[in-house]
C-alpha cells in the first residue's frame, strides 16, 4: 500500500522524509520520491526500487518543507516516471488510493494543451491544482478535490506557500506535532519525532506550516484540532478524529476511514459486476490490491 510524508518545520526537510518514509516500508511498495520547495522553487527527486535509492539523491533537495510517497504501482508500470510526487507548474503532489475518474479528467486537461510524463491517475490532481490556482491554496485544493471520484488522500507542495497541505476521502491521513508540524497516512511514520496526533476528518483538508495546523471542512470552514498524546504503542489509538464524523475511536489509526473506503469499494463492484464477498465464519473476508483484509460487519 502507498504511503504519504508531509513535513514542515526548520531543518532539513528530504533527510526527515527520507527517515519517515523508511518506517513505511513494511507497507509494500515498488518505487519512492520526495518534493521539496525553496525559494519559490519545486525540487524533486524520485526513483523506482527501494526508499534507499533516494539517499544519495536527495542531498541536494534544498528547502525546511517538502512531500514524499512510497508507491506500490497500479496505474502504470513500477518506473521512475510514474514514481511520486508529480510535478505540475507551481505544484508538487503524492497520492494514495484510486481517482475512479482519471481517464476523463486527463482528456479534458490534454485537451486543453497540458502534457502529460506519466501513466499515472495521480498526475492529473497536480495539473487540476495548477488549472484551478489563482493565489488561494486552500480553493484550488477544495477545487481540485470536488472533482475527484474514488477513495484517496493527497499531499500537495505548493512554491507560493510555506508548507503543504493535504485532504481526504475515505483513506487515512494522521497529523503530527513535534518540534516540526508533520502529516502521514500512518502513525509508524511520526514514531519519534511528533509527540501528539489526531486524524483528519473524512472530506477535510488540513494546511500544514512550520509555525502550526490549520483544519478546514470541505467548504472552507475552520475546524479546531484536537490533538491527543503519541504513545509508545500505537497499536491501537484513542485519536481524535478531527472534522467529519468519527466513526471508531479505539481500533487502530486510519481503521475508520479504511473501513468507510472499503464500503464504498465493494458496494460499487457488487452494482457493476456483481462481486460476491464469501462468508468466512463471523467475518468476510475481501482480496484488496493485494492484501487480506478481514472485515466484521462492515456492509
Amino acid at each position: 500500500m502507498c504511503g504519504i510524508v508531509g513535513y514542515a518545520g526548520r531543518g532539513g526537510a528530504a533527510g526527515e522524509i527520507f527517515e519517515c518514509l523508511k518506517k513505511l516500508e513494511y507497507r509494500g511498495y515498488d518505487s519512492a520520491g520526495i518534493s521539496t520547495a525553496d525559494r519559490g522553487e519545486i525540487f524533486t527527486f524520485k526513483r523506482s526500487g527501494r526508499v534507499q535509492c533516494l539517499s544519495e539523491g536527495i542531498k541536494s533537495l534544498p528547502g525546511s518543507v517538502g512531500i514524499g510517497h512510497t508507491r506500490w504501482a497500479t496505474h502504470g508500470a513500477a518506473t521512475d516516471a510514474n514514481a511520486h510526487p508529480h510535478v505540475s507548474g507551481a505544484f508538487s503532489v503524492v497520492h494514495n488510493g484510486m481517482i475512479e475518474n482519471y481517464a476523463e479528467l486527463k482528456s479534458e486537461l490534454a485537451a486543453s494543451g497540458r502534457k502529460f510524463l506519466s501513466q499515472t491517475d495521480s498526475e492529473v490532481i497536480a495539473h487540476l491544482l495548477d488549472y484551478y490556482y489563482d493565489g488561494d491554496l486552500a480553493d484550488a485544493v477544495r477545487l481540485t478535490c470536488a472533482r475527484l471520484k474514488g477513495c484517496w488522500a493527497i499531499a500537495v507542495l505548493c512554491t507560493h506557500f510555506d508548507g503543504f497541505a493535504v485532504a481526504c476521502r475515505g483513506m487515512p491521513v494522521i497529523l503530527g506535532r513535534g518540534d516540526a508540524n508533520y502529516a502521514a497516512s500512518d502513525v509508524n511514520a511520526l514514531a519519534g519525532r511528533a509527540r501528539e496526533r489526531c486524524i483528519l476528518g473524512d472530506g477535510c483538508m488540513a494546511l500544514v506550516t512550520p509555525c502550526g495546523i490549520q483544519v478546514l471542512d470541505g467548504a472552507l470552514a475552520p475546524v479546531k484540532p484536537v490533538f491527543g498524546a503519541l504513545g509508545a504503542e500505537e497499536k491501537t489509538t484513542h485519536a481524535l478524529v478531527v472534522g467529519g464524523k468519527a466513526r471508531h475511536r479505539d481500533v487502530g489509526v486510519g481503521f475508520a476511514a479504511r473501513k468507510n473506503a472499503l464500503r464504498r469499494f465493494l458496494h460499487g463492484r457488487k452494482e457493476r459486476h456483481h462481486a460476491r464477498v464469501g462468508e468466512v465464519g463471523a467475518h468476510r473476508e475481501v482480496h484488496l490490491f493485494g492484501t487480506f483484509v478481514l472485515l466484521k460487519e462492515f456492509v
